[in-house]
């Protein structure tokens, strides 16, 4: 994973956020 990549690990962030809402 590349730390220039924001928009990946917002996305990320957000995906986490959806499978923790369970």
């Amino acid at each position: 994973m590349k730390g220039g990549n924001s928009m990946d690990q917002k996305k990320i962030g957000r995906f986490l956020k959806e499978l923790r809402k369970d």
